[in-house]
């Protein structure tokens, strides 16, 4: 089973993700598009290190650890 990653638009056709991304540093931008693409191939149990449920919410956070800390919210 694959999974497919979609960023979040708002109406006004904005992508708060993409510009988040954007605007990280070369290093982090790797980090997360790794993370990204490990979660499409093989979904959420591969991902346990770099993911966690948000207790009492439909939400996940991907968790980038290391010198460049990233924390993005999903659903």
């Amino acid at each position: 089973m694959s999974w497919k990653v979609v960023y979040y638009t708002s109406p006004g056709g904005k992508n708060p993700v993409s510009k988040f991304i954007d605007s990280c540093t070369k290093r982090q931008q790797v980090k997360i598009l790794r993370v990204l693409k490990h979660l499409e191939e093989y979904g959420f149990q591969i991902a346990i290190p770099h993911i966690k449920k948000l207790t009492k919410t439909p939400f996940w956070e991907i968790r980038i650890l290391g010198r460049d800390n990233v924390r993005i919210v999903s659903m």
